[in-house]
């Protein structure tokens, strides 16, 4: 049976080779995905990032696109975040105007 209510989409980026990291890869791609999801899945409002509490590149790559802290989940040593749907839209049409 399918949802039929809104949807959280939850976001992960790997880089894996090392020498490809921090040359705006990451950023770039999860814009692109993040575009195409809102226009192909219209139920999204709000999309979510797990980010284990070690992993600072990472959690300041996500609080760069907008993402804010919406709670700790010290049993998985991870921070989840957030970025309603519409701030979403917005950042998309900021990067691609």
């Amino acid at each position: 049976r399918r949802a039929t209510g809104p949807l959280a989409a939850e976001l992960e980026i790997m880089i894996a080779e090392p020498g490809e990291r921090r040359g705006g890869l990451g950023r770039e791609s999860l814009l692109l995905f993040v575009d195409w999801l809102l226009q192909q899945v219209p139920r999204v409002a709000y999309f979510v990032a797990k980010i284990t509490d070690d992993n600072d590149a990472s959690r300041r790559l996500f609080e760069g696109l907008g993402f804010a802290v919406h709670k700790h989940l010290a049993v998985f040593e991870q921070t989840e975040l957030r970025l309603p749907a519409s701030g979403a839209r917005a950042l998309c049409e900021r990067h691609w105007a």
